[in-house]
């Protein structure tokens, strides 16, 4: 980034910069929950989670079945 600004194409402060910047925006590392993902679903029951996701109303169930 620095390069960049001496350079002129991205003059100020580096907007991911931690201290002063995005401290004041976002909580403390230390203070949050560590995220747990949902395991896989193994392939050879997605056939049968896609009928069922299809038989689901809502838009919830809509988006799902066009990410797959």
């Amino acid at each position: 980034m620095k390069g960049f600004r001496d350079e002129g194409v991205n003059p100020g402060v580096n907007p991911a910069t931690w201290r002063g910047n995005l401290d004041k925006l976002l909580s403390a590392p230390k203070k949050t929950k560590q995220v747990r993902n949902h395991p896989a679903l193994p392939i050879d029951q997605m056939s049968a989670f896609m009928v069922t996701l299809r038989n689901l109303p809502g838009v919830s169930a809509r988006c799902l079945e066009s990410r797959y």
